[in-house]
Formats: structure tokens, C-alpha cells, sequence
């Protein structure tokens, strides 16, 4: 973990040792610091980690758990008097759940959400939203709501007051998605052999298949 001035100087670094195989895949940024979270551990005994970091780099507070199969992190979220750690874990088949923290790292609560695997997730319009696949679909829960599209997965979401966007990729092609109440999901194709990683008002941004990165505007 890195902390960046202005010009993308390194203000200083930070080195982590979790299980001798841990990644930081989500900073949330606190008032007093910033919440870390990842996976860790190896094939066979995969888990995740939450922590926290002073602006300054100093590491507060380190937590790791779990021993499954398999497992990947999905997010990291804040909850009002805490946040909520979401990944997909496997041991005889995957499925998504939520771990629960208090702001000092206490464990307060653990869920098994649903059966697939969710790659990113958000709140919209109050409810939670998981976005992955589901064996070859492409699949999203929003909140006890399942939508899923033929031969795809979900990277990205961005949630607005009156949508939900979804990036990822439909049968070989980038794809946004756009949920709006219980209507049926609207498909946008933006290129061939390809697919979307992040969402950005307007923008989206992938690669190809040949790790060509693409960046497309979207039409209102």
C-alpha cells in the first residue's frame, strides 16, 4: 500500500505479511485513516484480511480469517456503525457472504448470502447488490432479486438514483447492462472480443482479449 502527493509521488509505503500470500484489493477511506481489506492464504486454505491504516502509514489494526477451498474477494463496505466485508467462498460449491465489523475490527456478524460468485458489489436505492456470475451466466442480486444473462460475468457496477450500470462481458463482447426498477435489463455492446473493468459517469473502460486497453463514452 502506497500513499500518493499530488503529483503521484510516493509518500510513503507500506508492506504487509498476511499468511506470506495476501493481496490489498479495496482502500476505504475513513476520517481518521484508511480501511484496508483482501485475500490471503493459498489454495486449500484461502481466507481474507480487514485492516486499518493511519494517514501517516502507520498500520492500526490487522485482521485475517477464514480456511476454505478456495475464496475471492469482493468488497469492502461501510455500514453505519461499521463496514461489511463481502466475498465468495468455496468448499464443496461457491457461494457469496458478508462479514460484519466493527470500525476496531471486532467480528459482529457472518452471513451465507447466496450461491454463485460476486465480483464487485454496492448499495442502491438501499439494498444490496452483488454482481458476478453464476456457472456461465452472467448474474446480479439485487437485494432478494436475481437477474442473469446467458454465457457472461459482471466486473463493475455504478449505481445512480434512477439506474444501476453493469460492465462486463456477454458472450464474448463488453457490455454495459442498465437495471432501472423491475423492467427487463437493457444491453449495451461496445466491442467485440473484450470486456468492461470500470464504470465512470459517462466512461466506460476495458481491455480486449489481447489485453488492449479500450476506453468507450456512453450515450445518455
Amino acid at each position: 500500500m502506497a500513499r500518493l502527493d499530488e503529483r503521484l509521488n510516493p509518500l510513503w509505503e507500506l508492506k504487509l505479511n498476511v499468511r506470506n500470500n495476501g493481496a490489498v484489493y479495496s482502500i476505504l477511506p475513513a476520517g481518521d485513516g484508511f480501511f484496508i481489506a483482501g485475500e490471503t492464504g493459498k489454495l486449500g486454505n484461502r481466507g481474507f484480511f480487514i485492516g486499518k491504516v493511519s494517514p501517516e502509514g502507520e498500520l492500526l489494526w490487522l485482521r485475517d480469517f477464514g480456511s476454505w477451498e478456495d475464496a475471492v474477494f469482493t468488497a469492502i463496505l461501510p455500514l453505519e456503525n461499521g463496514l461489511m466485508l463481502i466475498g465468495s467462498v468455496k468448499d464443496e460449491r461457491w457461494e457469496v457472504r458478508s462479514f460484519d465489523f466493527s470500525e476496531n475490527g471486532k467480528p459482529l456478524d457472518e452471513k451465507a448470502l447466496v450461491e454463485g460468485i460476486a465480483l464487485t458489489a454496492c448499495f442502491w436505492r438501499g439494498e444490496l447488490v452483488l454482481a458476478g456470475y453464476r456457472g456461465e451466466n452472467l448474474w446480479l442480486r439485487i437485494g432478494e432479486r436475481d437477474v442473469e444473462l446467458e454465457e457472461g460475468s459482471t466486473t463493475s457496477v455504478l449505481p445512480a438514483s434512477d439506474r444501476l450500470l453493469v460492465g462486463g462481458e456477454l458472450e464474448g463482447k463488453a457490455v454495459v447492462v442498465e437495471i432501472s426498477g423491475e423492467g427487463e435489463p437493457k444491453v449495451r455492446e461496445l466491442w467485440e472480443n473484450g470486456w468492461v473493468e470500470v464504470l465512470g459517469g459517462e466512461i466506460a473502460a476495458g481491455v480486449t482479449g489481447d489485453w488492449e486497453m479500450v476506453i468507450a463514452r456512453l450515450s445518455p
